[in-house]
């Protein structure tokens, strides 16, 4: 679900707005004006798109909702057909909480990938998957003009939730069965399931994606 931006104003008589449709709780604000004729709201605010790429399966629906509207998800069906890839594009406000939500077995690989971030720029981003889940975390910085990847690094477990938010130029992350992991995420930041075939409950994953 796009969203336009009205830099000069000229559409909306507001500078540097951006005009989305009325149900779109992810970029929804108090201070957003709603626009019956057009279906639509007025918001100033900072957003920015999350790509997010899933395999093994990649025939998921994702469902994804900002913390302070759960209760309005947006449904995403992505874009692929026939590849050994989904992925999926949504627009996000910055500096917001949002949960993510598949319609069937969770991923066993995750790609979430920061576009137009500036640097500073975060999102925290929980993950549903299975209780007990094993998980191998990699993350790296990605060049988009050379396509190639580099400071390729593990993150190491951390004790405690507080400590991975609390560290943010360090890279590590945290989980257990009942309130998930926590993990700082430098560009481009892979999860891979080590048991995704565990079916017993759900946790969450959380995830800070910030770019540096």
């Amino acid at each position: 679900m796009s969203i336009f931006h009205d830099l000069d104003g000229s559409v909306t008589g507001y500078p540097d707005t951006f005009v989305g449709r009325a149900d779109n709780y992810l970029i929804r604000h108090p201070g957003c004006l709603t626009v019956p004729r057009w279906n639509g709201m007025i918001c100033a605010g900072k957003y920015a798109q999350l790509y997010i790429q899933a395999r093994r399966p990649e025939n998921l629906t994702l469902s994804i909702a900002r913390a302070a509207y759960h209760s309005h998800p947006l449904r995403l069906h992505g874009v692929n057909r026939g590849v050994s890839y989904q992925q999926y594009q949504p627009v996000v406000m910055l500096a917001e909480a949002y949960l993510i939500q598949w319609d069937g077995r969770a991923p066993e690989e995750v790609i979430l990938y920061p576009v137009n971030f500036h640097r500073g720029d975060w999102l925290y981003v929980a993950l549903c998957y299975p209780k007990g889940t094993v998980f191998t975390v990699v993350g790296d910085l990605y060049q988009r003009q050379t396509g190639k990847a580099h400071s390729v690094k593990r993150y190491v477990a951390a004790t405690s939730r507080h400590s991975v938010l609390n560290g943010a130029d360090e890279r590590r992350f945290y989980f257990d069965s009942l309130t998930g992991s926590s993990i700082n995420i430098l560009g481009q930041q892979r999860f891979h399931s080590l048991a995704p075939g565990r079916p017993s409950g759900a946790s969450l994953v959380h995830t800070m994606v910030k770019a540096y």
